[in-house]
């Protein structure tokens, strides 16, 4: 996810090559959403300035993956009741939990 944002650059005096940036916060959540893109649109320069390329394409990879681990369990075939209980690990909790059969 990421926070919009707008604003201007002053590109000022007669130097050519000069550069300016523009951030965009980035958010990290606990949801699984898959990779993200946004277009940056630049708008229209002033005195008589045109636009070479005006938009750019950013792509924020999505970190937040979730995993489940299971551990092996012994028990002797003489044990009471007969059961086996196995133990199941979630490993990094993501937004709105998760479920497996």
């Amino acid at each position: 996810d990421y926070t919009g944002t707008a604003g201007s650059l002053d590109f000022t005096g007669t130097v050519a090559g000069q550069t300016r940036t523009i951030t965009v916060p980035i958010v990290d959540d606990n949801i699984v959403e898959g990779n993200e893109t946004f277009t940056l649109q630049l708008g229209t320069p002033t005195n008589g300035v045109t636009l070479g390329k005006g938009s750019a394409t950013g792509t924020i990879t999505d970190n937040d993956t979730a995993s489940l681990s299971i551990a092996d369990a012994t028990v002797a075939e003489d044990v009471a009741g007969g059961n086996m209980v196995f133990t199941v690990t979630l490993n990094n909790a993501v937004s709105g939990g998760t479920t497996v059969a």
